[in-house]
């Protein structure tokens, strides 16, 4: 993983000129937006307007920065002025971006409905982060320290601003802030089989423990057990 600046990506401005969007990564690599499977990127919308409509992806948005934007369109209605608080929405919605006190700046987060999930979290402490399929780390508040679990991995040091992304990931990260102000934007993706087969294996062992506690002895001594007879008191004088 190399860490690389935001600020350094090329912006691209939007067909209507209501705000210009940097591409973070694109799986596969190189993919346009009419064939990823997920894409990451950061915009900043500077005037009211459509969202652009993305058939069959799964959409993710999180504020960095700025005044935010009211979210309108069928089912959906809601104020994008929390920071780092992400919300979800199907890229098909006719969503409508109106600007609350001027440009906001966005984290985007989209994977193909059926093929692909993606989990989006905003770390504030130590933690381990899925390798997944593929990913991205952005710091945006403090700077951290992310190793790998490989033996040979190196730790990799973001300041605010700076990213690094992976694919054909797998290993688990160690993310660290210096301080305890930190705010790492952490997706981690993965296919939809992958995803179900490892929910089945949670419940499989969840299935499995339930029966070792039923059949343990201990247990079993507690539940043959016949309960004590309930004793009344009777009347008074006998």
């Amino acid at each position: 993983m190399q860490p690389f600046a935001l600020a350094d990506l090329p912006a691209e401005p939007w067909k209507n000129g209501g705000g210009r969007t940097r591409t973070v990564a694109t799986w596969p690599a190189g993919a346009g937006l009419s064939d990823f499977d997920a894409r990451v990127s950061v915009a900043t919308i500077a005037a009211s307007g459509p969202f652009s409509r993305f058939p069959g992806i799964d959409r993710q948005i999180v504020l960095l920065s700025g005044g935010g934007v009211r979210l309108r369109g069928p089912g959906i209605d809601h104020h994008l002025d929390m920071p780092l608080a992400p919300f979800a929405f199907a890229g098909e919605a006719e969503v409508e971006a109106t600007v609350l006190g001027g440009p906001s700046e966005d984290f985007n987060v989209m994977v193909r409905r059926g093929r692909w999930r993606a989990r989006v979290e905003v770390l504030r402490t130590a933690r381990h982060w899925p390798g997944g399929a593929g990913g991205v780390l952005l710091a945006w508040r403090g700077d951290w320290t992310v190793l790998g679990d490989a033996a040979d991995a190196a730790p990799v040091r973001l300041t605010p601003g700076e990213c690094v992304w992976w694919q054909n990931g797998g290993q688990a990260l160690a993310c660290a802030p210096a301080g305890d102000a930190g705010a790492l934007l952490a997706v981690a993706f993965d296919s939809v089989w992958k995803w179900a087969l490892a929910l089945l294996h949670r419940v499989q062992a969840a299935i499995v423990l339930e029966a070792n506690y039923h059949e343990h002895p201990a247990f079993r001594r507690r539940s043959l057990a016949r309960p004590a007879p309930v004793r009344h008191a009777g009347p008074a004088g006998r």
